[in-house]
């Protein structure tokens, strides 16, 4: 300390450098206005944010609800269109064998690419129907001004869609006829040398007469329209020349080195059955019409569709050279199995011996050989 009792400046500076730090210090909060204003923007900032953000998950919500609520309205009405499409075609016998059908998991397999063509024109007609009263909706309105242009791509592509599929399903029947037609001519000349086989053995045989010649024909001319009949069973009324014909037919398809004829009319015999039970009366799709059978099945329920709805006469006439001729007259009903378009190739009729509403082209041909020779009692 001086003279005059003050401290020297040496302390006072060391007290300086011990209180300077707490001059720097920054005040509280509630002592600095503009720090409390930085304060109360960025709350405001966050809750505004977090407004917005619930803003958009109302929204998204929203329209996820509507999105789901239009979804379940379409669905619910294909769903109807659907059941309402089907009704007129099944009646209480055929409800309960679809039912039974469906139970099944491998014939319920093989039935969903049916079921799926049938939901696909379903939901065609729903959108056809639905757009059409969109359109008429907003034509009536005063407050909506209609544009020629909105919607012109699936208007479009609905009308043109049930001309191609016609067009398609046309094209594939008028395929399978004209297959038919070119057969047709072969048939007849097979049942015609069948019956130019046969003929001279009535009375010279105790079991040839002119019925067993004709059913030889017959079977001749099945044989060969068989590609292009349509899949349908016997239940072992038939013939046994017819059967024998038909398990050699089964039997070259079958993957068996030393299978026997027996063996092979009798795996014939189990495909017939099974395909009188599950084809007999049901109403023909896209699908059954294209035939996706394995070979030995298709052998087997083809020829059988083929010998129901083939009939053969045996005819004679005098040719050009003066000879007589014998041959045979065959008549082959074609079974029209394309949907939509089996009207416009063939009449409704009733297939009598194979017993099947439907739709049938008639092929009648004519073919005839130079009589055989009779030949001499002694010296044949």
């Amino acid at each position: 300390m001086g003279e005059s009792g003050e401290e020297w400046p040496r302390h006072r500076h060391c007290e300086l450098q011990v209180t300077e730090p707490f001059d720097n210090v920054e005040r509280p909060t509630e002592m600095n206005p503009q720090h409390s204003d930085d304060d109360s923007t960025s709350a405001d900032r966050a809750w505004t944010n977090m407004n917005e953000l619930a803003n958009k998950l109302r929204r998204v919500t929203r329209h996820g609800v509507g999105i789901a609520a239009t979804g379940l309205f379409h669905l619910t009405a294909v769903s109807l269109v659907t059941v309402a499409t089907l009704l007129p075609f099944l009646g209480d016998g055929r409800l309960e064998l679809f039912v039974q059908f469906m139970a099944n998991p491998q014939f319920a397999h093989s039935a969903a690419p049916s079921i799926g063509l049938h939901i696909l024109v379903a939901a065609v007609l729903w959108a056809i129907a639905y757009g059409g009263w969109h359109q008429v909706r907003r034509h009536r309105s005063p407050r909506r001004t209609f544009k020629a242009t909105a919607g012109t791509a699936i208007v479009e592509t609905l009308i043109v869609f049930p001309i191609i599929l016609l067009l398609i399903l046309g094209m594939a029947q008028l395929a399978i006829n004209t297959t038919a037609g070119v057969l047709s001519h072969l048939a007849a000349y097979q049942s015609a040398r069948a019956v130019w086989v046969w003929n001279p053995e009535i009375g010279r045989s105790a079991t040839v007469d002119q019925d067993y010649v004709e059913e030889m024909a017959r079977i001749q001319g099945a044989a060969v329209m068989t590609p292009v009949a349509f899949s349908y069973g016997t239940d072992g009324s038939s013939s046994e020349e017819f059967k024998n014909m038909r398990g050699a037919l089964v039997g070259s398809q079958l993957d068996v080195t030393s299978a026997s004829g027996s063996f092979g009319r009798q795996t014939a015999d189990d495909l017939s059955s099974l395909g009188h039970s599950a084809y007999g009366d049901l109403d023909i799709n896209f699908f059954e019409a294209l035939d996706r059978t394995d070979f030995p099945t298709r052998s087997a329920l083809k020829f059988s569709g083929a010998y129901l709805t083939t009939d053969v006469e045996i005819i004679f006439h005098t040719g050009d050279s003066g000879y007589t001729e014998i041959g045979a007259r065959m008549t082959y009903d074609h079974f029209q199995a394309m949907p939509l378009v089996r009207g416009i190739f063939a009449d409704q009729a009733a297939q009598g011996e194979a017993d099947r509403p439907g739709y049938y082209a008639e092929y009648t041909r004519e073919y005839t050989l130079i009589e055989q020779p009779t030949p001499h009692h002694s010296h044949p």
